[in-house]
């Protein structure tokens, strides 16, 4: 007797509590006091806007698009405002102080995204519910996929840094029905799930009240500033670094002998890798009139890996070139002053004028020992003449093949000497295209 007593009186107070929810919806929701069509009116004149407080928390970056120049992120939307029409007396509900309903039931604010590329803005609204507080306080929270434009500056990039917006307001009601203002000073993060890609540097937000040309009425919104610094460590390791790695392997062209055929295979694998990757960094790229840093690097050192190619053609040209007189530009400039510079002594024009004059003098004084040798020996002059010019024929072809050999020695001293040039001034200009890029980007990190 005494447990059947208690489970009654428990069956009679949830068949109670049952009836006063169902109660409290019909006391709301009633047709003939409450229309979801109406805007609540909360002031006593005319103008008096309804006050709607916003706050964004941002969930997640999925992708930032430089091309399309758009942002996708993940984000919970908070709307609040005050409906004087949805309230109780929480002592009269057996103290129900708040309930939940479907958005569908009660008048919710039209705020979207400005800057959406979307067309349906209202799909996370449709689905969120409303936390109802006694005093007619509404609470709207949503969880959605935005698609916002952003306009990205890749002038540093891969080092840049970007500026998104969030611009939310409302769509059909100006500043005299509604005034939608921030609920924090910036948006939250505290959910936030960190990018691969992306570091945000700040979260900032901003109120503004826009009075257009066409209309006299002000407009509200609310403007989010997302701003995001690059990850940089993704694009050093894949693409600065092979760069740098290719164009100082390209260096190897001119270590390799001068009669090696595979000098020019090597010169092409490089340029061609080159290519490959500087392919790849293009395909990010949105186009613009800023040309990234990564692209002018790219480009400085294809133009000077290109030189180089050239320097080594030209290189195995002189180094083959023995059947043409080397020209006097040849002897001043390389075998003279690029000689000097590397601390190189070669065959020079005074040399050779010396060993030319040695071998005429040695002619002559051979020429002189064996007419009188001939006169000696054959006693008629006729024949010693002729014996003396088949002697001076095959002294004049001696002779040329000397020069010959000179001239061939002083092309391969040219290409060695050019080879050399063309090694140091590769090397310097890969470091120092290396050095200009390392300093921009110090530059912009404390910019």
């Amino acid at each position: 007797m005494f447990l059947v007593l208690p489970g009654c009186l428990l069956l009679v107070f949830s068949g109670v509590q049952s009836k006063t929810s169902i109660d409290l919806m019909q006391h709301l929701f009633n047709a003939s006091r409450y229309d979801r069509r109406v805007i609540p009116s909360v002031g006593l004149g005319t103008n008096v806007p309804l006050n709607v407080s916003l706050n964004l928390a941002l969930m997640q970056i999925e992708n930032l698009d430089e091309k399309r120049q758009v942002l996708i992120s993940h984000i919970v939307q908070t709307l609040q405002w005050t409906d004087p029409h949805l309230t109780w007396d929480p002592s009269e509900y057996l103290g129900t102080e708040h309930v939940k309903v479907s958005a569908s039931k009660l008048w919710t604010p039209d705020i979207v995204l400005y800057n959406s590329i979307t067309q349906d803005q209202a799909v996370g609204m449709r689905r969120g519910d409303v936390l109802l507080h006694h005093n007619g306080f509404v609470t709207l929270k949503y969880s959605k996929i935005i698609q916002s434009s952003c306009k990205t500056n890749v002038a540093h990039y891969p080092f840049d840094k970007q500026e998104c917006i969030f611009k939310f307001g409302s769509w059909a009601f100006n500043g005299f029905d509604i005034a939608v203002d921030s609920r924090n000073e910036g948006g939250d993060l505290s959910s936030y799930t960190k990018s691969g890609e992306w570091e945000i540097v700040e979260f900032s937000t901003e109120q503004h009240k826009i009075v257009y040309g066409c209309c006299p009425e002000p407009y509200y919104d609310v403007t989010y500033y997302l701003k995001l610094r690059r990850q940089v460590l993704y694009y050093a390791m894949y693409f600065i670094i092979p760069c740098a790695l290719i164009a100082l392997l390209a260096a190897t062209i001119f270590l390799l002998p001068q009669d090696c055929s595979e000098r020019i295979t090597v010169g092409m694998c490089s340029l061609v890798g080159l290519s490959f990757f500087f392919l790849l960094v293009s395909e990010n790229m949105p186009p613009s009139d800023n040309v990234p840093l990564i692209g002018g690097y790219y480009s400085v050192t294809m133009v000077q890996m290109g030189f180089s190619f050239f320097m080594n053609v030209l290189v195995l040209r002189f180094h083959h070139m023995t059947d043409e007189k080397v020209p006097a530009w040849v002897r001043k400039f390389i075998l003279g002053y690029g000689a000097r510079l590397l601390r190189k002594k070669f065959y020079s024009k005074e040399n050779a004028e010396c060993d030319r004059n040695e071998n005429a003098d040695q002619i002559k004084v051979n020429g002189d020992a064996q007419d009188s040798f001939l006169m000696k020996v054959i006693g008629k002059k006729e024949y010693c003449n002729e014996i003396v010019e088949e002697d001076m024929k095959i002294a004049g072809a001696i002779e040329e093949d000397a020069e010959g050999k000179k001239r061939d020695v002083e092309w391969k001293q040219a290409a060695a000497v050019l080879n050399d040039l063309a090694l140091i001034l590769h090397v310097v200009v890969v470091l120092l295209t290396f050095a200009a890029m390392f300093f921009e980007v110090l530059f912009i990190a404390k910019s």
